[in-house]
C-alpha cells in the first residue's frame, strides 16, 4: 500500500474508529489472558479439591456454600446436553490429546486429571472460556463505566489494565471460576443502574444471585446508585424487586442443595481477628505470575490501594462516593465474619468503586507524570 493510499485510509473516520476498536479488543484482550493464566497457573479449576473440584461444582456435590455458586456449571451442563453426540465426540477427542511441549498439560495447556477426562473434558473447556470471556467483557464495562463517570479516554482505558493484571493477586490467597463471572455481573449491575435500562437489575439479580449468593449484598449497596431522589419511586421500585429477585434466587438454590455436607456459611471471624492484629500478616509473600509477589493483604498492597483511595476519591461523583461506602460498610464485616484470613477476593463488592479509584488515579497523577517527562526531555 502506497503513502497516499494510507492516508487516505487514515483519514476516513470509519477506518480510524475500527482501528481503534481493533486495538483496544488486542490491549484488553492481552491484559486479560496475563491475568487469567496468573489465576489459572496457580489455581487451576480447583480440579482436586476434596470439598468442592470443578468435577463435584459440574455435579452439584460440592459442599455447602460453594456448591450455591452454579451459574456457570449450569451453562457448561446445559450445552454439555444439547451438543449432538457425534459432534462432541470429534470436540472432546481433540481436547484431550496431550500436549506436545508440556507432560503435565493437554493440547490447549489445561491441566490433566480432569480436562483430558472424556466425561469432563468438554464442560472443562466451557467453564474455563466463560471466565476468560467474562474477563474480558467485564473489562470493556470498566472502561465504559470509568467514562461514564467521567474519566479522561486515557484513564478509562489504563484502569481496566491494571486491575486485569493486578486481580491475581488479590486471588492470592484463593482463586475459583466463578470470581470471573461475578466480576463481570458486579460491574453490569453498576453499569445499569447509572441508565435508563435499570429495570434491567431484576433479572440480573438472579443470574448474580445464582453465581453467588453474596450478590444480594451487592444489591443492597446500588441504592445510592438507584435512588436518584426521595421522589425516585421508580428507582426504589427496581432496588427492592432486585433485592427480592436476588434472596429469592439464593432461597432457591439453598433448599436445592440442602443435603450437601458442609453448612451455609463458614464462620471464620476469630481467625480473621488473630490474622489482622498480627502486623507480621503484612509481610506475607505469594507467588503470582510464577514470581513471588506481595500477597493481596500486605504491606505493599495496602500501601498501593490506599494511595489510589486518595488520589481517585475526590475525581467520584457523590452517588458513587455513597455507594462506595455503603459497599465497605456491609463488605468488610462480611469479610471479616466469613471469609479466610487475608483472601482479598471477598472485598469484591468494591471492586466497581477500586477500579473507578484507579481512573481518577490515573487522571490526577497524569499532568504529574507529563511535566516529569517533559523536564526529562
Amino acid at each position: 500500500m502506497t503513502n497516499e493510499a494510507s492516508a487516505r485510509m487514515l483519514s476516513d473516520p470509519r477506518v480510524v474508529k475500527a482501528l481503534r476498536v481493533a486495538f483496544l479488543v488486542l490491549i484488553y484482550v492481552l491484559a486479560a489472558s496475563a491475568g487469567y493464566n496468573g489465576f489459572y497457573s496457580k489455581w487451576g479449576l480447583r480440579d482436586a479439591e476434596p470439598r468442592f473440584s470443578i468435577v463435584m461444582m459440574l455435579e452439584g456435590r460440592a459442599d455447602r456454600p460453594f456448591v450455591y455458586r452454579q451459574f456457570v456449571p449450569q451453562i457448561a451442563n446445559a450445552v454439555d446436553r444439547i451438543t449432538p453426540a457425534s459432534v462432541k465426540a470429534k470436540l472432546t477427542k481433540s481436547l484431550i490429546e496431550p500436549s506436545n511441549r508440556l507432560v503435565a498439560d493437554t493440547r490447549t495447556e489445561l491441566k490433566k486429571g480432569v480436562a483430558d477426562n472424556p466425561a469432563y473434558a468438554l464442560r472443562y473447556d466451557i467453564v474455563y472460556l466463560l471466565g476468560f470471556g467474562c474477563f474480558v467483557a467485564a473489562m470493556g464495562l470498566m472502561r465504559w463505566l470509568c467514562l461514564r463517570v467521567g474519566a479522561s479516554e486515557l484513564a478509562a482505558t489504563t484502569a481496566p489494565v491494571l486491575f486485569a493484571l493486578a486481580f491475581p493477586t488479590l486471588l492470592a490467597v484463593g482463586g475459583y471460576f466463578y470470581d470471573f463471572s461475578e466480576l463481570l455481573l458486579l460491574f453490569a449491575a453498576v453499569c445499569l443502574a447509572t441508565g435508563r435500562w435499570r429495570w434491567l437489575i431484576i433479572p440480573l439479580a438472579v443470574i448474580g444471585a445464582d453465581n453467588k449468593e453474596s450478590y444480594l449484598f451487592f444489591v443492597a449497596s446500588l441504592a445510592p446508585l438507584l435512588i436518584t431522589s426521595r421522589r425516585d419511586y421508580a428507582g426504589m421500585a427496581v432496588w427492592l424487586l432486585s433485592l427480592l429477585a436476588a434472596g429469592l434466587t439464593y432461597l432457591l438454590v439453598r433448599s436445592m442443595y440442602a443435603g450437601n455436607p458442609g453448612g451455609t456459611v463458614e464462620y471464620q471471624l476469630i481467625d480473621n481477628l488473630k490474622f489482622y492484629a498480627n502486623p507480621l500478616s503484612l509481610l506475607k509473600i505469594t507467588v503470582t505470575y510464577g514470581l513471588p509477589y506481595p500477597a493481596g493483604y500486605s504491606l505493599v498492597s495496602v500501601a498501593a490501594i490506599a494511595v489510589t483511595a486518595v488520589l481517585g476519591w475526590r475525581t467520584l461523583p457523590d452517588r458513587f462516593r455513597r455507594h462506595a461506602i455503603v459497599a465497605a460498610i456491609i463488605n468488610v464485616p462480611l469479610t471479616l465474619l466469613f471469609a479466610f484470613p487475608g483472601e482479598m477476593r471477598n472485598l469484591s463488592l468494591l471492586y466497581p468503586s477500586l477500579v473507578l479509584l484507579m481512573a481518577g488515579a490515573v487522571d490526577r497523577l497524569n499532568p504529574v507524570l507529563a511535566s516529569v517527562g517533559a523536564e526529562s526531555a
